[in-house]
């Protein structure tokens, strides 16, 4: 999905995503559908912790595409936007590590 077509039909989204924006947007949607961190995990078989770990935007915790699409099915979220709202959070890390 192209970015453009990402932000016409998601207009929540600002123009810039901060990294922060998809561990946010996670925590939403299952507050959404009223689930636990622990239901959420116990239902998609990863653990609780590193949802919540997810949620918080925990600095080392980036989603691999085989946890996106298991969040992005059980929480009915396209696959694409939450490769979208992963990529500022690789971004900043990547800037991180350069730094260092």
């Amino acid at each position: 999905m192209d970015r453009k077509k990402i932000f016409k039909s998601h207009p929540f989204l600002p123009n810039r995503i901060p990294d922060t924006a998809i561990g946010h947007y996670l925590k939403t949607k299952r507050l959404e559908l009223d689930l636990g961190v622990r239901e959420l995990g116990r239902q998609i078989n990863i653990d609780a912790t590193y949802l919540s770990s997810l949620e918080r935007n925990k600095h080392g915790y980036i989603p691999s595409n085989k946890t996106l699409r298991k969040l992005s099915g059980a929480l009915n979220i396209e696959f694409d936007l939450l490769k979208e709202l992963r990529k500022p959070l690789i971004k900043s890390r990547m800037e991180k590590y350069e730094e260092d």
